[in-house]
């Protein structure tokens, strides 16, 4: 029985799904498995393996004739001050790398876990065990003693109640009160809780043993729990006994619902994952079905894929339903624009004579992927489909079939018309067997069919594997790649000084970052931050921040590399930051950046937005940085639509594309039509007549006049000939006449945005048109 369900929880890959609510749970009975690797590891066992309370005789004899130590005398326990956010931050992190562990101790056999010598149960390969997870600083003494076990076992308790005696910490105590003298919730967190836990053995000779843990439960599906525990010493605690001397690794239990009728899962070793249902659904036949499915990865384009499994001249060589005999195709169905998407009627030739098998097909492919799905039916099933006579969601049919994915990298649709795709696909295989009608003996043989649905995957997929020379293909087990962005507020740096001596700050960078970046290195996953030039650079020198000549350029004294952005400053200051940590391998991805279009100064345009996500696109197509040349960045600017209704300044509403309206404020080569490779005008250039302008305010002084008229002629981008003499402005030769039309004209440029027209203060949008003779505004 051990064997048949340990095989039945380990379906997750051990990749935790988001956290819900503890309390939605199913009722019925529970699979309960658990891991544990600490010192106490009767925490985990199985009701078979519960310890005896030990006997008054024995008792008194120990008292009577063994001098002994009294035990100290426990401290009322004090209540802990509240958590403050970093508390939090770090529990979380705690949390969420110990559930990913528990998961994978579970579902890992081995050599991770070996048979104990004295008892034969299953405990931790110590030297497996530090090759996989990070070693814990607890357990460097030499003289530390480390414990586990490894249980499964049927609990004959609901799962709902079960999980939530697990949560409730008196409950705990006493569903457990031959291991759990005490226990208390501390601290209840949005995903967790901290909790305090009192473990004793039965004995004099052995003290109490303390813990300050934090609990986590998941739901991983349906009807499958994990609920984790790591213990977590970092809060200001004055436990009972003095300091702790015992420390819990991530441990915890894995808990599945069993009640009749539900699914059970499994993955074995060769990679395929098999279930067992009963289906009382329309559509499919009812009984037992056995499923089966696995995924590899073919060095070969989409279409070229679904090409091969389309092609009837070879069918018979892979598809167990032809039994070794070639197909025929009785009818076809166009299902769309494409004559390769088609629903088929197929007959193998040697079910011609009898005419009872014949297979009915549905396959479709675009530019993301396709499928190919096909089931058995009978002569008269098929027959009675084609001619319309009965409900086709009526009839049951039980499908099989094929997934073509793409592999993530980027492609046009070219393929699909006859050009070349470099993309790589992702085959997923999935096969279902009817193994009883409706009635389920109770001698039916489940290993007989599990292991028949395996060898049936198995051998498919090694046929299409050699048909088309594909034979380093290898099953491969799909992974959610998991990453947080960080504002670049996490640096501490100079800007203006050297990139390449960006460190992070020390209040986060070994206590938060170091583990963040470990994450990273050991999922392969990137480090995500939103480098934000416009939040931090010196108005002086607003070129360097847009990527505008002229500009002040940086040089790093120490790599004499020159910056001519600030854009590439920062992000070469996030590289030499986790260079520092020892972590520099680890991929970079842009989570948000970009520039507004409008704000409360003159350095907030259209224009400038434009020019500035241009660039940006320029550096995640491959341009990199003075560290790190030619290195691509996934880059994602920020954002798609400005947000008319967000609080606080005028920057916070403009940094989109487009209008909540979809007029576009500006195009970076995204529009149908526009210029690729240099920005297309932001708005068509606007009518004077019944607009709107901008002028100088009264109370101005001359020198923010002055200020407005140098900036504007420098940098905004306005030709100030007019103002100049013998132009068409220059008389009436007045500082504030001068000021109002230069104003105007980058207000005019910049599609007459409020945000271009509020030069810190100085600028009010009008009505009229303040145009004065051969002067025109």
């Amino acid at each position: 029985m051990r064997d048949k369900l340990s095989i039945w929880v380990n379906k997750t890959e051990g990749h935790p799904k988001p956290i819900v609510n503890a309390l939605a749970y199913l009722h019925g009975p529970s699979l309960h498995a658990s891991t544990s690797n600490n010192p106490h590891v009767i925490y985990g066992t199985s009701s078979n393996h519960l310890v005896e309370p030990p006997s008054l005789l024995r008792e008194l004899y120990l008292r009577e004739h063994i001098n002994i130590a009294q035990p100290p005398q426990p401290r009322q326990l004090q209540c802990s001050p509240p958590l403050s956010n970093m508390e939090k931050v770090m529990m979380t992190e705690a949390m969420v790398a110990a559930v990913t562990e528990v998961i994978t101790l579970i579902q890992t056999e081995e050599p991770m876990w070996i048979k104990s010598s004295i008892d034969c149960r299953l405990v931790i390969d110590q030297e497996n065990y530090e090759k996989k997870f990070t070693k814990n600083s607890h357990f460097k003494i030499l003289s530390a003693r480390i414990e586990s076990s490894k249980e499964v076992a049927v609990i004959p308790l609901d799962a709902k109640n079960l999980v939530n005696m697990l949560l409730d910490a008196e409950k705990w105590a006493n569903l457990f009160s031959t291991i759990v003298s005490k226990a208390k919730t501390i601290h209840v967190l949005e995903s967790s809780k901290l909790m305090y836990e009192q473990l004793h053995i039965l004995s004099p000779l052995l003290p109490p043993r303390e813990f300050m843990i934090l609990r986590c439960c998941q739901q991983l599906e349906e009807d499958l729990w994990v609920i984790a525990d790591v213990s977590y010493h970092q809060v200001a605690f004055e436990f009972e006994f003095g300091t702790p001397a015992c420390y819990k690794r991530p441990s915890g239990f894995l808990i599945q619902a069993m009640p009749n009728g539900h699914s059970k899962s499994a993955t074995n070793s060769s990679g395929v994952n098999i279930s067992v249902r009963v289906n009382k659904e329309a559509g499919q036949p009812p009984g037992l079905i056995v499923c089966a499915c696995s995924s590899l990865c073919l060095p070969l384009a989409p279409l070229q894929v679904y090409n091969f499994l389309k092609n009837l001249e070879v069918r018979h060589q892979w598809d167990v339903l032809c039994h070794a005999s070639p197909v025929t195709e009785v009818a076809r169905f166009v299902t769309g624009a494409n004559n390769k998407n088609c629903v088929n009627i197929l007959q193998p030739s040697s079910a011609a004579e009898s005419g009872d098998l014949m297979i009915i097909q549905d396959s479709f492919i675009d530019a993301l992927g396709g499928m190919v799905v096909y089931a058995p039916v009978d002569r008269s099933t098929a027959h009675a489909a084609v001619s319309g006579n009965v409900n086709p969601s009526g009839i049951p049919i039980l499908p099989s079939g094929f997934v073509i994915s793409r592999d993530g990298r980027p492609s046009a649709t070219a393929e699909l018309d006859g050009g070349r795709d470099n993309c790589k696909t992702l085959l997923t295989v999935a096969f279902q067997i009817l193994v009883t009608g409706p009635t389920i003996s109770e001698e039916l043989q489940m290993d007989k069919w599990t292991t028949t649905v395996d060898t049936l995957i198995s051998s498919t997929i090694t046929r299409v594997k050699a048909m088309l020379n594909c034979h380093d293909g290898q099953l491969i087990s799909f992974i959610l790649l998991v990453t947080t962005a960080h504002s670049l507020n996490i640096i501490a740096y100079d800007l203006h000084g050297a990139p390449s001596r960006g460190r992070f700050r020390p209040v986060w960078e070994k206590s938060i970052l170091a583990p963040i970046l470990a994450f990273h290195r050991q999922t392969k996953s990137p480090f995500m931050v939103n480098p934000y030039p416009y939040f931090g650079f010196d108005p002086k020198n607003v070129n360097f921040a847009i990527f505008r000549s002229p500009y002040k350029a940086v040089r790093d004294p120490f790599t004499r590399k020159i910056y001519t952005n600030m854009y590439d400053a920062l992000m070469d200051s996030t590289y030499s930051a986790m260079k520092a940590l020892g972590y520099g391998d680890v991929s970079i991805v842009v989570g948000e950046t970009g520039w507004p279009s409008a704000c409360d100064a003159p350095w907030c345009s259209p224009a400038n937005a434009a020019w500035f996500n241009l660039n940006i696109i320029r550096r995640a197509q491959g341009q990199g940085t003075p560290l790190m040349p030619k290195r691509r960045f996934e880059t994602y600017i920020f954002g798609l639509f400005n947000e008319e209704g967000k609080p606080g300044p005028t920057a916070e509403r403009n940094w989109g594309l487009f209008q909540s309206d979809f007029s576009p404020v500006y195009d970076v080569g995204l529009l149908r039509g526009g210029g690729r490779g240099r920005p297309a005008p932001a708005l068509p250039a606007p009518s004077t007549a019944g607009g709107k302008w901008c002028v100088a305010k009264s109370g101005a002084t001359n020198a923010q006049l002055q200020a407005n008229i140098n900036w504007v002629c420098s940098q905004g981008g306005v030709d100030c000939k007019p103002i100049q003499a013998g132009g068409s402005c220059f008389n009436p030769s007045s500082l504030r006449m001068h000021a109002s039309f230069v104003m105007n004209a980058y207000f005019q440029k910049n599609g007459r945005s409020d945000g271009s027209c509020h030069f810190s203060g100085t600028g009010v949008v009008v009505r009229s048109n303040p145009s004065n003779g051969a002067c025109k505004f």
